[in-house]
């Protein structure tokens, strides 16, 4: 039997690799496949957009 916290961060890995290798992100490369992720991350979390370090800024 799993714990909840266990059954949690199973849930959580299926759905990253599912996202993560969905044919939707192929179409992206280099700097634009970061900013379409970056994107995902700040509609699901608007905080994290404060806390983005652009790399050479």
């Amino acid at each position: 039997m799993w714990s909840s916290s266990a059954r949690l961060r199973k849930e959580c890995l299926a759905l990253s690799e599912t996202v993560g290798t969905h044919p939707y992100w192929a179409s992206f490369t280099g700097e634009e496949l970061a900013t379409r992720r970056m994107e995902l991350k700040a509609a699901t979390q608007p905080e994290a957009v404060a806390a983005d370090v652009t790399l050479g800024a």
